[in-house]
């Protein structure tokens, strides 16, 4: 093995692990980055170098890829699959059109002379300009990466196709074999890789619009129980409205014949029956509302008060993680939930350069709250956060801090 193979190994692997650096925008991690481009230098260049199987090189590039993508991004399996896909599928691209020019201009075999710089430096380039096209697709394009049967599908497809390819270049470079029928077999692979990395597309895009539907569905059918919620609320607080003067004259007397618990007994229940007569106050937030509304007969039969503080920017969660963090936390909440004066639970969340905070707290005398501790970290690990637990002014606290990185902004 020369420099030169060594040189083009480093520069192949800086341009895969390049990609998913700046396909996730991590700022920082410079050193990660080093460390797995030298290994899949390393890697490629002993396989090289002993000349091992193609199939097995195949197999380890595509798990130094994931292994990379899924230190940065944890958060999405799925998407890191699809990279990783992706960014090997661009590399077969660029190595079969490479070889089909080299084709044109020199004789086979082409893996020595200046064939072989031709066919190295040609397929490097087709690569960086391929990769810089499907960077701003990918960056443009609204893509969830949702784990459906037809995405699985597809990418255990292009898995197969990979293998193939593999075995394919084997044969041309280790079996001196390039005639006509391989030349079709790259070609129909390639095609197939093509079509499947548009069917993902529009699959995607298929998808977006089912959760953009599934969305306005819950929007529409969470205001519809808000109206009747606050419609029934304002029925009993107008009757309410037009008995408390004379509540208020009954109580009056039981004070001035020195019947006080009585009194007090009497501003109880009516305490209760407004506590029973909220209105609701819609949060803008299509998750933190359906919660609410399951959560709101509990709410009122535990005499606690319920505070929502937002600053109307998005929730840095995914939907099904923030769901299960507010379910996780109201079960616990509703069920420690202590004060000698007025029950609360506040959930509040807000941005501030350059994190994202959301915090839940709950009036309590003991901390309690470690108990959740595991299965909330396992999700805010995902987005690189971390959170603090902590019980202050006979309240318990959680906190969840999230750095804003440039992976959570849409273009």
């Amino acid at each position: 093995m020369s420099t030169f193979d060594l040189i083009i190994n480093i520069f192949e692997s800086l341009g895969y692990l390049g990609f998913i650096y700046y396909i996730f925008h991590i700022k920082k991690g410079l050193s990660i980055l080093i460390i797995f481009v030298l290994l899949k230098t390393t890697i490629t260049s002993i396989h090289n170098y002993f000349l091992l199987p193609e199939l097995s090189l195949s197999i380890c590039s595509q798990l130094m890829i994931f292994l990379y993508a899924y230190l940065i991004n944890r958060s999405n399996i799925v998407q890191n699959v699809f990279l990783t896909f992706l960014i090997y599928n661009i590399d077969s691209f660029s190595i079969t059109v490479s070889m089909m020019i080299t084709d044109i201009f020199f004789l086979f075999p082409f893996y020595q002379g200046n064939s072989y710089y031709f066919l190295a430096i040609l397929t490097r380039i087709l690569f960086m300009i391929i990769a810089y096209l499907a960077y701003h697709i990918i960056k443009k394009s609204a893509i969830t990466f949702t784990k459906t049967n037809k995405i699985i599908s597809i990418l255990s497809i292009l898995f197969i196709l990979e293998l193939l390819y593999s075995s394919c270049i084997e044969l041309i470079f280790y079996n001196n074999i390039f005639d006509i029928y391989i030349k079709l077999i790259l070609f129909f692979i390639n095609i197939l890789v093509v079509i499947l990395f548009y069917t993902f597309f529009e699959s995607q895009r298929e998808q977006n619009i089912l959760f953009e539907l599934q969305e306005k569905n819950i929007r529409n059918e969470n205001q519809i129980k808000i109206n009747q919620i606050n419609e029934e609320s304002i029925k009993h607080l107008t009757i309410w409205k037009h008995d408390i003067t004379y509540v208020f004259t009954y109580i009056e007397s039981y004070i001035k014949n020195q019947k006080y618990d009585t009194a007090l007994n009497t501003i109880s229940l009516y305490r209760d029956i407004l506590n029973n007569y909220n209105l609701f106050k819609n949060t803008n937030n299509d998750t933190l509302n359906s919660l609410l509304i399951e959560y709101l007969e509990q709410f009122s039969q535990n005499n606690i008060y319920i505070y929502i503080t937002t600053d109307q920017n998005e929730v840095l969660l995914s939907s099904q993680h923030y769901q299960k963090i507010l379910y996780l936390f109201l079960n616990h909440a509703i069920q420690n939930c202590h004060s000698d004066y007025q029950k609360s639970i506040w959930v509040s969340y807000y941005t501030k350069l350059p994190y994202f905070t959301l915090s839940l707290e709950y009036t309590s005398v003991n901390s309690s709250l470690q108990i959740l501790y595991d299965d909330i970290d396992q999700i805010v690990s995902q987005y690189e956060g971390f959170m603090k637990i902590s019980n202050k002014n006979d309240k318990d606290i959680l906190r969840i801090i999230i750095p804003i990185q440039e992976n959570y902004e849409h273009d």
